[in-house]
Parts: structure tokens; sequence; C-alpha cells
């Protein structure tokens, strides 16, 4: 995912899967109905926990304008369901559905965040593997079975090594307007650096003409090369 800022643009937003299946230990076969299952945050063992993305990242200011949805505030986007919008773990258990076609059960688009609940005087604590408990339930609420795992999400996808401002690599020349040295924050200067090459290139093309119009971030997966 893209970090904490998507004013700018967006690369990813925060999208995490968690599937599950259960399996009868006496027959070995899966347990496709007559069960709940479900997930929620789990303290790991150096004392980590993730229970909220909300707070964290502006994605929920900007997810309309970038990626057409508007789930609430700790609530995920589906690319499989969008009339599913699953919520960040928290200490509170969420439901999973069961996908016939993959026969498992399912929670996707999580938007999990690689920062933990603990904020220090450089912002909240990272945590690339945030970790969770799955639990499935009878019918009647009896635990027949829980787990643990993690939902890997990282921040380091970043274009910083070559579009900073100032950069001395190849790869990325200074935009003809110059860098954006924009040293209040690291993370919108080097986006703002690669719009800027983008708009150089393509100023004269219509397509880029009336999104400019719209004044609003964009999804670098529509952006041409």
């Amino acid at each position: 995912m893209d970090g904490k800022d998507y004013s700018i643009m967006s690369i990813l937003p925060p999208y995490n899967n968690l599937h599950a299946q259960l399996i009868d230990r006496q027959s070995g076969k899966q347990v496709t109905s007559g069960v709940t299952l479900s997930y929620e945050s789990l303290r790991d063992p150096s004392g980590s926990i993730n229970t909220s993305s909300a707070g964290k990242t502006n994605f929920w200011q900007y997810v309309k304008a970038l990626y057409g949805g508007a789930p609430a505030p700790n609530r995920g986007l589906n690319l499989s369901n969008p009339a599913v919008s699953n919520p960040t773990p928290s200490t509170q258990p969420a439901a999973m559905s069961y996908n016939q076609v993959q026969s498992w059960y399912e929670a996707e688009g999580l938007p999990i965040l690689p920062y933990d609940d603990t904020l220090t005087s450089n912002g909240y604590n990272k945590n690339y593997y945030p970790m969770v408990k799955v639990v499935a339930k009878s019918s009647t609420g009896t635990v027949l079975a829980s787990t643990q795992t993690v939902l890997p999400v990282s921040d380091e996808m970043t274009c910083i090594s070559c579009h900073a401002s100032n950069s001395n690599k190849d790869a990325a020349k200074p935009p003809l307007r110059g860098w954006a040295n924009y040293s209040a924050d690291p993370e919108k200067d080097w986006k703002k650096n690669v719009l800027r090459l983008h708009d150089y290139k393509h100023a004269n093309d219509p397509v880029y003409q009336a999104a400019l119009l719209k004044l609003q971030p964009v999804a670098a997966a529509g952006l041409a090369q």
C-alpha cells in the first residue's frame, strides 16, 4: 500500500485478503455449512497489536476520488464483491463469508496498515506482520477451532529512490518545471515529481486535460506511460 498519504496519487490502496478452511478432524472433510468463521486483532509476542486504520492515513478522505467507492472509515474496498465492505481487524470479531467457487471462507479487501496502535514521537510503530485470530463456531456459538496468522502489509513500495527531489538517479531526469522540493513531506515530494514528469509528457493529451479539470488525486494504475 502507499503509506499514509493519498492526497496526490495512489499506487495501491490498503487491501489485504484473509482465507480460511475448516476441516473436520474425524472425517477429514471440509466443513462448509452450519458454522461461522470470524477474525479479530491479536497482540503478537512482542506486544504489538493493530486494531484500527482510520486516523493513521488519509485514505478515506480521498478514496472516492481515487477508486470510485466510498467505504466508511476502517472499511475496505472489495474487488470481488463491491457490496461487501469488510472492516479492519479489531478487538471486535468480524464475520467471514463462504465462497462456494473457491471453497473457502474469506474476508477480502481488509484495509490493514503496517502501523500498529503504539504512537511514538516518530509516528505509529511499524509492524509489517500484524497478527489476527480466526475463530470457528458452531451454530450454537460453541468454539470449534481457532488459529493465529498474520496479514503481511508494507509501505516499502515507493519511488523515492529515483523520484525524490534532487535525486542523482539517471532513471528520473528532473522535470522541466524543476523538482518539487517539498521538504515538508518526502512521500508527497516524490509523488509530485512523478506527476510533473507525467504532466509534461501528456500536456496535449485530451484525456489528461479532462482529468486535470477534476482537480483530484490520481490512481497511478491509470496513468499513461
